[in-house]
């Protein structure tokens, strides 16, 4: 059974924010980046708990789940019925936790 995928409006801006900023480095590159996460965000729709718990890295209990794209792209996301609702896609350098609102790490 393939669960739905479901981006939020904060998801959605994080892909556009995405591409625009690599688009600096030039179309195709930008393309290929946006390819990789939407191929990610595929793969979440047959394999929903692929991803790894949030919940060892917060000081509180959390049902988010995480995958890394191309080392760079965080996907947050949960899994709620037949559905994953994808949260947030952020850097790897970013401010995670605190973008989730959640506690600061153990």
């Amino acid at each position: 059974m393939d669960y739905t995928v479901k981006l939020s409006p904060k998801a959605h801006n994080d892909i556009k924010e995405i591409y625009e900023y690599v688009l600096k480095d030039g179309e195709n590159i930008a393309k290929k980046q946006a390819d990789a996460i939407y191929n990610s965000l595929e793969r979440l729709s047959v394999f929903p708990f692929s991803g790894k718990s949030l919940e060892k890295y917060v000081s509180q209990p959390t049902d988010y789940k995480f995958i890394v794209i191309n080392k760079l792209y965080i996907v947050f996301y949960k899994v709620e019925g037949e559905s994953v609702e994808v949260v947030r896609i952020l850097r790897g350098e970013r401010d995670y936790l605190n973008e989730l609102n959640l506690a600061k790490s153990k």
